[in-house]
C-alpha cells in the first residue's frame, strides 16, 4: 500500500482478502528513488533553472503595499507559465519585523502588506514532468539592521559549509545536518534553528533519507537534498536560504542558482 493510501482502501482490501497481509510499498520504493539517473537528474536541473527564473521574476515585482497572498499567487503563476504542472506544496511567503510577525504554521500566506523594514522570506517549489523543486531566499525592505545582516550572514555560511561536506561516501544524514547546525549554535542561535537541515526530494518534495538525527544514511552520488538551515528570531525576523543539491565524488552540486547575497528592495 502506498503510505498515503485512504483508510478507507486498507478497510476495502482487507474485506476482499481477509487472510492478506499489507505492508508500506516505501519499503522497496524508498531506496529506489533514493539515487537519480541521468534522466531524471538533467530534468532537475531544468526544474531548477526554472525556479530561478520565477523568483528573479518575483523579486522584479515586489513593491510597498503588496501582500503576501499576491506575491504566492504570482510564484504559482510564474510557473504555470513556464509549464509547470502545479505547486509541490503550499507557497509560503512571509513578512516579518519585530512585533508583526505571523506565529510559523498558522498561515502560508495571508492580506499582510508589505512595509519598509520587513524581512521577506520565500519557501516555495513546483512539480513539472513528475519531479519536484524546493527552494527559499531572503531579501529586506530599506536598511537592514546589523543583527538581521549578521543572521543572514550565519545562515548562508551553514548552508555553504553543508553544501561543501556532501561527497559521496563521506558523511552520514545526521552529521551533515550536524555541520550546519554547529555553525549556528555557535554563532549563538541553536535555538532559533528549530527544524531538520533539510530532506530528499525527487519524485515526492519530501522523501528519504531525511538530514536530521537518528538517519544515519550514507550519502552517495546521485542523491538530491533540500539544503535549508534558517534562523527565527520570536516575534521579529526570519532568514532562511534553500537549494536543491545533488551528492557528488566532490561534493554537493546545487540546480538552483540564484545569488544568495541579501537582497534589499
Amino acid at each position: 500500500m502506498d503510505d498515503r493510501s485512504w483508510m478507507r482502501t486498507g478497510l476495502l482490501v482487507n474485506k476482499i482478502v481477509p487472510n492478506c497481509k499489507m505492508n508500506l510499498a516505501s519499503n522497496f520504493i524508498d531506496t529506489m528513488r533514493m539515487i537519480k539517473d541521468d534522466d531524471e537528474i538533467n530534468l532537475m536541473k531544468k526544474i531548477g533553472k526554472i525556479t530561478d527564473e520565477v523568483y528573479k521574476k518575483t523579486i522584479e515585482n515586489l513593491k510597498i503595499g503588496i501582500t503576501e497572498y499576491e506575491v504566492s499567487r504570482e510564484i504559482d503563476y510564474q510557473f504555470i507559465k513556464r509549464g509547470s504542472d502545479y505547486p509541490s506544496f503550499i507557497t509560503g511567503v512571509t513578512f516579518s519585523k519585530p512585533n508583526k510577525t505571523q506565529v510559523a504554521g498558522i498561515s502560508r500566506s495571508t492580506n499582510r502588506k508589505l512595509e519598509d523594514g520587513d524581512s521577506i522570506t520565500f519557501d516555495f517549489g513546483t512539480c513539472y514532468q513528475g519531479y519536484c523543486s524546493d527552494f527559499g531566499r531572503t531579501a529586506f525592505v530599506g536598511e537592514p539592521p546589523t543583527e538581521f545582516r549578521k543572521i543572514h550572514d550565519i545562515v548562508m555560511n551553514a548552508q555553504d559549509a553543508a553544501i561543501k561536506k556532501m561527497v559521496s561516501e563521506s558523511i552520514t544524514a545526521t552529521k551533515l545536518d550536524n555541520i550546519a547546525r554547529t555553525i549556528i549554535e555557535k554563532s549563538g542561535y541553536g535555538k532559533n534553528f528549530t527544524h531538520r537541515l533539510g530532506h530528499g526530494i525527487g519524485v515526492t518534495v519530501h522523501e528519504p533519507p531525511f538530514l536530521y538525527p537518528p538517519d544515519n544514511t550514507d550519502l552517495v552520488t546521485g542523491m538530491t537534498f533540500t539544503i535549508e538551515p534558517s534562523i527565527r528570531l520570536k516575534n521579529s525576523y526570519g532568514c532562511r536560504v534553500e537549494d536543491v543539491v545533488m551528492v557528488t565524488d566532490k561534493g554537493g552540486v546545487p540546480f538552483s542558482n540564484f545569488h544568495k547575497e541579501l537582497t534589499i528592495i
